[in-house]
Parts: structure tokens; sequence; C-alpha cells
């Protein structure tokens, strides 16, 4: 409750110098007299610190905009990859999805995530069409090659 406190002080005090900037009156007074202050000038007090705090409040939630982009998309397949092709699927379709969501369309129409951002998103992780490595054992390929991609459309 504290720090409330201090907000709303804050806030009293930086609707006063707005006020004092505006009108050139003060509304916070001190001393003796500081109780016969118009209720009216109180009341147009509160409803500047209102304002100002609505204002903040709307500037901090506005949506961005890369996330109302429209998502990049491309075919892809093995032939553009050579060997470095990390998918047991022959082709498919890669997009981004701003900010960075990279998703991989199977021939099967089925999406997978391919990056982190994706699978936090609700796509299922690609790992099931993800190829072994042949030189290494329990490994797979490198995916890098499709998220490199696929944040390249994202930045474009």
């Amino acid at each position: 409750m504290w720090w409330i406190r201090v907000d709303m002080y804050q806030l009293a005090g930086a609707t006063d110098r707005l006020r004092r900037r505006l009108t050139g009156r003060s509304v916070i007074r001190s001393g003796p007299r500081s109780g016969n202050v118009p209720f009216r000038m109180w009341h147009a007090d509160q409803h500047l610190g209102v304002i100002l705090v609505a204002g903040i409040l709307t500037v901090s939630c506005a949506p961005q905009d890369t996330e109302t982009q429209v998502p990049m998309e491309a075919q892809i397949s093995r032939a553009d990859f050579g060997d470095e092709w990390p998918l047991t699927v022959d082709e498919g379709e890669l997009r981004c999805e701003p900010p960075s969501r990279v998703v991989f369309t199977d021939p099967d129409g089925k999406e997978w995530g391919v990056n982190g951002m994706a699978v936090t998103h609700g796509y299922p992780e690609i790992d099931s069409i993800w190829a072994d490595n042949p030189d290494f054992p329990d490994t797979k390929k490198s995916i890098g090659p499709l998220i490199d991609r696929g944040l390249a459309m994202c930045e474009e």
C-alpha cells in the first residue's frame, strides 16, 4: 500500500506542475489557508490525474506493429538445400509469423513449429519429420538452415 501512496503523491505533484504551466496558479497549497482551496479545483485535478493515467495505459497497452503483419511464406524443397535438408519429407511450405515464429507445412498439410517461438505458440514440435544425422548416431541434422531462412522472411 505504501508504494501506491507514493505514486498518488507523485501524480498530485505532476498534475499541480501541469496546472501551474497552463494557468499560472498552483492547486497544492501549504500553511494555515491550505484548507480553503475550492472543491472545483480539486475536482479538476482528480480528472486531470485520471486522464494522465488513462493516457499512459493506452500507450503502454497498444499493440505492436509486428504482431499485425501478414506472415511471409515460401515453397521449399530438398533441391533448395541439398545435403543440408534436415527433414524426412521432400518439400513443403516455410513461413514466418511475426515477430519470429517459423512454421513448416508438410505436403499433407500438417503444420510444425520449427523454432521455439512457434512451439510456444501451440505448433507441434517438428521432431516427427526431422531427419537423423547419418554422420553421428542418435543425433538429428541441423535445423539451423530452416530457421535462418524463416527468420530472414520475417525481416523482409
